[in-house]
Formats: C-alpha cells, sequence, structure tokens
C-alpha cells in the first residue's frame, strides 16, 4: 500500500498527496479530488494542442514522407495522427483506435542520455496500454517499402487482437445523458438546439 504524504492545497487545506513521482501532479478538486498530471489537465492539454500545432508545421523530411504515406487512411483504413499529445508527451504519428505510436527518430537521439530518455518515454507510453514503434530518418529515406511493411504489420496485429478482444464487445452500452448539448445539424442551419 502506498503510503501518502500531506498536501496543502488553495481548495481543500490539507490532503493527501500520493507518495513516488510527485513532480507534475496537481490536485483536481472538480473530479473528486483525483491526482492528475499537469498535462491532464484543462491547462496541460491546452499547451500541449499549441505546441502540437507548432510542431505539424515544422514537420521533418523523413517526418512529410511518412505522414504522405500514413495521411488519408491509407494505412489499412486507420486514422493516423502527426504530432499527437498523449500525456506529457507529443507522438510524431498516432493511430489512437488501435493506441499505436510511430516515432521517426533522427540524429538528436544517438547519446546516451537522449536514448535513455526515449527509453523512459516508451516505457510510460507502453504502461498506458500504447504500442510504440521506432523507426529512423534514414530508414525513411533508404527503406520505406521496410518502414511500412513493419507499420503495416503491426496495424494488422493490432486489428486482429482488437476483433477478438471480448472485454469492449461485451461492455454495456452507456447512452449519452440527455443533458448533453446535441451537435449541430445541417437541418437547423448550423445552430445547436
Amino acid at each position: 500500500m502506498e503510503t501518502q504524504q500531506p498536501f496543502s492545497s488553495p481548495f481543500h487545506g490539507e490532503v493527501d498527496r500520493p507518495e513516488g513521482e510527485t513532480e507534475g501532479i496537481v490536485f483536481c478538486p472538480r473530479l473528486r479530488g483525483k491526482w492528475l498530471s499537469v498535462s491532464e489537465t484543462e491547462g496541460g492539454r491546452r499547451r500541449a494542442r499549441r505546441r502540437s500545432v507548432k510542431l505539424r508545421q515544422s514537420l521533418t523530411n523523413a517526418e512529410m514522407i511518412l505522414w504522405s504515406r500514413l495521411r488519408k487512411r491509407q494505412m489499412q483504413g486507420q486514422h493516423f495522427r502527426r504530432q499527437h499529445p498523449v500525456g506529457p508527451f507529443i507522438a510524431d504519428f498516432a493511430c489512437v483506435a488501435l493506441k499505436l505510436i510511430i516515432e521517426v527518430d533522427g540524429d538528436t537521439h544517438g547519446s546516451e542520455a537522449e536514448r535513455a530518455y526515449d527509453a523512459r518515454r516508451t516505457a510510460y507510453l507502453e504502461q498506458r496500454g500504447w504500442t510504440v514503434i521506432r523507426c529512423f530518418n534514414v530508414d525513411v529515406y533508404t527503406n520505406l517499402d521496410g518502414v511500412l511493411t513493419r507499420i503495416g504489420d503491426v496495424v494488422h496485429e493490432l486489428c486482429q487482437h482488437s476483433m477478438t478482444d471480448t472485454s469492449l464487445r461485451d461492455a454495456p452500452f452507456d447512452p449519452p445523458s440527455p443533458s448533453r448539448r446535441r451537435a449541430a445539424s445541417p437541418a437547423s442551419g448550423g445552430r445547436k438546439s
């Protein structure tokens, strides 16, 4: 059982804070006292979205080449996003439906410290159920078909796994609450009802 340390919150006075990795964790009283990483808060999500928009505008050449083959559902009909925020990180490419991340590593991933950081990042993502594929810029330039084959094999495997996974198929249906606002429809002239 985890021991807890008292923490003074501006919302509730002193509350129990989980021990361990406490850097970047904030108390969220709106979620019944749940502890969230900074990236899971609304401000953190906004910052991640702004950063991902900037990164989309400055893709590397290797990322542009790979994106040209992943976009528009060209990979077995799966939808990929580029520069997609996942927790405190921004993935080069992500297929959210399959929880698949593709990272394109260039020269900035060569030192011992950078490889250690990449290993921690991959471990973080895999602990949260994501599958991570790493490839190098050189591979995209010289062996694009091989990279696409590897990605295609993993996509196929994940699709097969998701079709045989009964945990989601047998889950009870939870209809949306009536208090949710309806989406704008073409018949209403784009107005929300």
